[in-house]
């Protein structure tokens, strides 16, 4: 009897084209499509040559297959080695791919790729990033792909106007607009500002609110801190951009709070292993108090290279 070939992370011999038509079945239904890349060829005089439509070409698992895998593949993301693919209101299932690759005369060559799909309960779309011989201090699909491919998901779901559907948790680290509290009572102000959901600073020894820092009109995440000065004339205060690389979202909202600095976080930072690996404001940089750092955090931990299956 003569065997199939596989390999667990040794190589990867197929084409981006058939992983992604591979992965769409497994997401879809078990449907098997045909894959294209045009989808329509349009006329000058805008008349629509040809149109290509979706073929199913076969059923190859059951749609009760199907909807369990996709239930894995969002553990993936939310719980696995694809935590660095999550996207706030969007629900995303995964897969990382971190291969050998054989053909190199590097034999430390890698290949590191992630696939994502969204929403994972209706998939509308499917993007694959791979790197080929990355150089870095890792070569997990996961930790270097994976937030590729969160912000094609977020560019082209929003492009695609879908919805985001948050959860609970989400939701408590959502943005709001900053209302207006400028000639307002401090503590009629406070009060505003803490309805809105954000929290309040008020300085100088004046009644009313001469101006405020944040600027009103603005979107902030919901906790952050607004600078109410009750004073003509006061200067904003500035401070010191703090490092943070390395840092963990509790330890970064600390060390930005205490800085008087708001945070904007992005990426990884429903993971508890997650990281800061890059801010908008650099460490030591002069900021008014107030100002919002945004942050991109990241889950440096992955699962063996055993958990990597790649066809050959």
């Amino acid at each position: 009897m003569e065997l199939a070939s596989c390999a667990f992370g040794q190589s990867s011999k197929i084409t981006p084209i058939q992983v992604i038509t591979a992965v769409s079945a497994i997401v879809n239904g078990g449907k098997l499509m045909q894959p294209y890349v045009v989808e329509q060829v349009v006329s000058p005089q805008g008349d629509v040559v040809q149109q290509t439509e979706p073929t199913v070409k076969r059923q190859v698992i059951s749609e009760e297959a199907s909807a369990t895998m996709r239930q894995l593949m969002q553990s993936v993301v939310l719980e696995g080695g694809g935590r660095n693919a999550y996207v706030a209101g969007y629900a995303v299932g995964g897969k990382s791919g971190t291969s050998q690759k054989l053909d190199s005369e590097d034999d430390k060559a890698r290949v590191a790729s992630f696939i994502g799909v969204a929403p994972i309960e209706d998939p509308r779309i499917a993007v694959l990033i791979v790197l080929d011989e990355p150089h870095t201090y890792t070569t997990s699909g996961g930790t270097l792909a994976g937030p590729v491919v969160a912000r094609v998901i977020a560019d082209a779901l929003e492009y695609y106007d879908t919805p985001r559907n948050y959860t609970q948790a989400e939701k408590e680290r959502m943005e709001a607009v900053i209302p207006n509290t400028t000639g307002k009572n401090a503590e009629h102000a406070v009060a505003q500002l803490q309805e809105s959901g954000f929290a309040a600073k008020v300085l100088g020894s004046g009644d009313s609110v001469v101006e405020q820092y944040p600027a009103a009109g603005q979107t902030m995440p919901r906790g952050s801190t607004v600078l109410l000065y009750t004073e003509e004339g006061m200067e904003l205060l500035a401070t010191q951009v703090p490092a943070i690389d390395g840092q963990s979202l509790t330890q970064v909202q600390a060390s930005l709070q205490g800085a008087g600095l708001n945070l904007v976080a992005v990426g990884a930072v429903q993971s508890e292993e997650a990281v800061a690996v890059s801010q908008s404001l650099q460490a030591g940089e002069s900021a008014v108090m107030g100002t919002a750092v945004t942050v991109e955090f990241r889950d440096p931990t992955t699962p063996p290279d055993g958990d990597d299956v790649q066809p050959e």
